[in-house]
């Protein structure tokens, strides 16, 4: 019987079918290897509204109405208050020896004096430096110093009536909108408390540093602890529909997203604002909603295809 020649047509077309399966077959495996590590990369981020808001960072001081008490003789005086208890009027707050101090004022007790008692005055104020008073109340030795004849050694601070805080920060152009009349809110970083006040005087030092009085009606009792304070002033708050500067995917000019649904990639039109730029994120304006999923790699996908998290 005759044997078929290796080179014979059958044999020709057979060997290329299979060549031809097995290069399918390995591009088959490599797209979809390819297809699965792609959709590893591609991130998608769900649209939600957020508070966005300009924060400044600065320094703040308190300022009361703070009754002195000077010491009648020399020597270690002894606390009958302990700092920051309250006192009524006419109560003993320390001695000297036998002698008793006593107030003719109702209030907060503090032995923490700084020099800054019942300053007022913006002008004077706006020119202190609050860090160096800031770093000095920092590493004041907190154990009780002797008194000295004529020299103040307590205060009663009134605290149920208000007080002014003086807020200093860089003045820029966006500083600069906030005037008298506006109601702000100051994070005390030291204290992890909050206070809102209105602006009520505004000035601006030599060193281009914005120095705003607040009126605070009400604050808690931790406020009073100390004068200086680090401080955040967040301001311009607004609440929008955010999303990533990333996730803009622009075609023939046109500002739009990849979003997802069902797992399915689709291109939409949306109108953005860059008024939050500098915090990473536009502003929709129109073309999506709360929930839906955009694309924040738009160059990892292509319309219509099915992305696999």
């Amino acid at each position: 019987m005759k044997q078929k020649s290796f080179f014979s047509k059958q044999n020709i077309a057979v060997k290329v079918l299979l060549l031809l399966m097995a290069v399918w077959m390995i591009w088959f495996i490599g797209s979809a290897i390819v297809g699965q590590v792609r959709d590893i990369f591609v991130q998608s981020q769900e649209v939600h509204y957020t508070t966005m808001e300009n924060v400044e960072t600065g320094y703040g001081m308190v300022s009361m109405t703070e009754h002195v008490i000077n010491a009648a003789l020399d020597g270690a005086a002894e606390p009958i208050i302990a700092e920051g208890e309250r006192v009524r009027k006419g109560n003993a707050v320390f001695r000297i020896g036998e002698e008793y101090q006593y107030t003719n004022f109702a209030g907060r007790v503090s032995y923490r004096i700084d020099g800054l008692e019942n300053m007022t005055d913006i002008g004077a104020i706006s020119e202190l430096d609050l860090k160096d008073y800031y770093t000095a109340q920092q590493k004041k030795n907190k154990k009780a110093e002797p008194a000295v004849t004529g020299e103040p050694y307590a205060k009663i601070q009134e605290t149920m009536t208000g007080f002014h805080f003086y807020v200093f920060v860089e003045n820029t152009e966006r500083t600069a909108e906030l005037g008298i009349g506006q109601t702000v809110k100051v994070n005390l970083l030291d204290i992890e408390e909050s206070l809102k006040g209105q602006i009520v005087e505004v000035l601006v030092n030599e060193d281009d540093i914005r120095c705003m009085k607040l009126e605070v009606d009400m604050a808690n009792a931790g406020v009073y602890q100390q004068r200086i304070y680090q401080i955040e002033l967040p301001y311009n708050s607004e609440r929008v529909l955010a999303i990533p500067k990333q996730a803009l995917a622009k075609k023939r000019g046109v500002d739009g997203v990849y979003y997802l649904h069902k797992g399915f990639v689709f291109w939409k039109e949306v109108t953005v604002s860059e008024r939050w730029i500098e915090q990473g994120v536009l502003i929709v304006e129109e073309g999506l909603e709360e929930g839906d999923i955009v694309v924040t790699t738009p160059k990892l996908v292509r319309e219509g295809e099915n992305i696999k998290f």
